[in-house]
């Protein structure tokens, strides 16, 4: 008591306990000041939306969810309806935005209004230089020198390389069949993407699917394994303290939070390492990574034409990245709902024998760009677990969108997950069902109710080449085997928000059957 006494002395009588008592009011009103509603109204208008509470906004509503953003949003979605407004990754106010029209205008009519995706979170060198974060010309010139690479030109060069990986995973899951276990599909899958994407877009030998310990496996499998209570209560130190996002950015917590993303990095360092004294020798092999480096290098460009070394280590990390990630989980999905759905994995099969025939015969181009039915399939997993949960874009100036003011500086959110899942667009909206993408249906609804990979300018680079990769992956699969559903198959299937939307930590087990 002596102790408090004395402490309660001094706060009355010396200038200190003034500058106490001014910081505590001070650090008050900026806990409290951006969430009244007169601060809400005078920033996005008068919007409904779950109420923030002082210092936290809607960022507890997260954890109170798990971390399963889009059952939160999905929530929020039946809730408030169509535009609403919350506070994520901000201490201001954000516009969600479900009105298909609204989206249509702010992804394509008034983009160069919303070119730019807000972040929470500084990123540090070089994943500042991600063509996912970037902004403003620096993005249109990355995007610009990328986009050739995506053409169907160079994807028909890929088809043997693809080819070659597929058939190590046949072999592999002849094997597991013969063995009467179930397989964790999700496994073998992140050995081929990453064995598939190191080959054909980097140009080198990989033995990730017959190697745990490849280096390429390792690296991506660790990008994907950061402890999630620490990611989140670090991201949560970002949201809630003035300069939080910049304090991250130290190198204490560059490693707590991207540690092992940083990894994946140091794998592409080593990559370009190689490629260069491949080019140096003469043996470049005009591969994504090849094409990159010529620009670099390319003397003739003018120098704000050309990526800088960080631009290319960034990019070849996300591409690796998101190749493993985003496609292996996805694939993981589609082979689930065709095992719990033996009709449509049997339509699909016949497809597939039309097509392609003659097993002599490698599975080419033009086959797998002919498999409609094959890409209802994919297309209808992907409405129902959009990797890419929310898009966000950030105006860049004062604009209206139907006739709606928007403030320069207002982040905006878009759920997909919610919009996909509607049952104004789809019928029986939670159901598998791919003729929700037959020639028909996808004249008769709107195209933005539809947008995993995104619309506009900024869509996903690589979305023709993450669906044919699919496409073909699924091909060789359901040609030689019939996925079934076995003891240990989780029914229903069970997705968790994690990098992205897929599967749980404990990936897909399901059985295979032998077609031949």
């Amino acid at each position: 008591m002596e102790v408090l006494s004395s402490v309660l002395s001094l706060l009355s009588t010396h200038w200190v306990g003034t500058l106490v008592i001014c910081l505590v009011i001070l650090f008050c009103y900026w806990g409290i000041a951006p969430y009244r509603r007169s601060a809400i109204v005078a920033q996005v208008g008068d919007l409904p939306g779950p109420p923030p509470l002082p210092f936290f906004g809607n960022s507890l509503d997260l954890f109170r969810y798990k971390g399963q953003m889009h059952l939160q949003f999905d929530d929020y979605y039946k809730k408030y309806g169509r535009l609403y407004t919350t506070f994520l990754a901000s201490r201001k106010p954000s516009i969600v935005i479900s009105d298909l029209g609204m989206v249509k205008e702010l992804m394509v009519k008034e983009f160069q209004s919303f070119h730019d995706r807000p972040s929470a979170v500084k990123l540090p060198k070089p994943l500042n230089s991600m063509m996912t974060s970037v902004t403003g010309q620096t993005w249109h010139r990355i995007r610009t020198t990328l986009s050739p690479t995506f053409s169907g030109h160079k994807m028909k060069v890929m088809v043997p390389l693809l080819n070659k990986s597929c058939d190590v995973l046949v072999k592999k899951l002849q094997d597991a069949e013969k063995s009467d276990q179930s397989v964790n599909v999700y496994k073998f899958l992140q050995g081929l993407t990453i064995e598939a994407i190191l080959s054909s877009f980097f140009g080198l030998e990989s033995n990730a699917q017959t190697d745990e310990n490849d280096v390429g496996y390792v690296a991506a499998k660790n990008a994907m394994q950061r402890s999630p209570f620490l990611r989140r209560i670090l991201i949560f130190v970002s949201l809630s303290l003035p300069g939080g996002k910049y304090i991250l950015t130290l190198p204490i917590f560059d490693r707590m939070i991207m540690g092992n993303f940083l990894k994946l990095v140091d794998l592409s360092k080593d990559i370009i390492k190689v490629k260069k004294e491949a080019a140096a020798n003469g043996n470049a092999s005009k591969d994504f990574l090849d094409m990159m480096l010529e620009n670099t290098d390319d003397t003739n460009l003018p120098e704000e034409k050309r990526l800088t070394e960080d631009e290319v280590l960034a990019q070849s990390a996300i591409f690796l990245l998101a190749g493993f990630e985003n496609t292996s989980n996805s694939l993981s999905l589609v082979c689930h709902h065709l095992a719990t759905n033996p009709d449509i994995q049997e339509k699909a099969q016949e497809e597939i024998d039309s097509i392609w025939s003659d097993m002599d015969q490698p599975l080419s181009y033009d086959m797998v760009n002919s498999m409609n039915y094959l890409e209802m399939i994919i297309s209808e997993t992907l409405r129902l677990h959009p990797p890419v949960v929310i898009h966000t874009r950030e105006a860049t100036k004062d604009c209206t969108i139907k006739g709606f003011p928007i403030k320069k500086g207002t982040g905006i959110l878009v759920p997909v997950y919610s919009i996909q899942r509607d049952p104004e667009y789809y019928d029986n909206p939670d159901k598998f069902d791919p003729e929700h993408f037959s020639a028909e249906a996808k004249q008769s609804r709107d195209p933005y109710a539809y947008m995993p990979f995104g619309h506009g300018p900024r869509n996903c680079i690589g979305m023709r080449y993450v669906l044919f990769q699919m496409k073909m992956f699924l091909a060789r699969i359901l040609k030689q085997f019939s996925l079934v559903v076995g003891p240990e198959t989780k029914v229903p299937l069970e997705v968790q928000m994690r990098t992205v939307l897929g599967c749980g930590k404990d990936g897909i087990q399901l059985r295979l059957k032998c077609r031949h």
